[in-house]
């Protein structure tokens, strides 16, 4: 079997269904060769799609992490605030504790003394 091989009578440009006419001992290999071709174009296209497709699925995804993520980013500045709120607040209440026990102590301490002089 001679085979479809680089010696082709093709002339740039010239298209593979032209050889059909001009070698005809050819033909049915040709025309295998052209059906083949078709078979692999549409195989093309269909892979070129599901890239696409994957592509466009890939990017939704990254974009809805990007948004999940600054969410959370969004949720971690809140609670970085409500923290310090929650710190000024823990402090100043340990503040007025310590104020409340010194003034115990100096009732305390008048109570004792004004109970001595009775």
């Amino acid at each position: 079997s001679s085979g479809i091989n680089a010696e082709w009578p093709l002339r740039p440009g010239e298209k593979v269904e032209s050889l059909l006419t001009s070698n005809s001992e050819n033909t049915s290999e040709i025309k295998t060769y052209i059906q083949r071709q078709a078979e692999l174009e549409n195989e093309n296209e269909t892979l070129k799609c599901r890239i696409n497709q994957v592509s466009d699925d890939s990017r939704r995804k990254e974009a809805a992490l990007e948004e999940e993520v600054e969410k959370y980013k969004t949720q971690a500045v809140k609670l970085q605030y409500d923290l310090c709120k929650h710190e000024k607040v823990c402090s100043s209440l340990g503040t007025e504790l310590n104020d409340l026990q010194s003034s115990m102590e100096e009732i305390e301490q008048q109570y004792t003394e004004g109970m001595a002089q009775l």
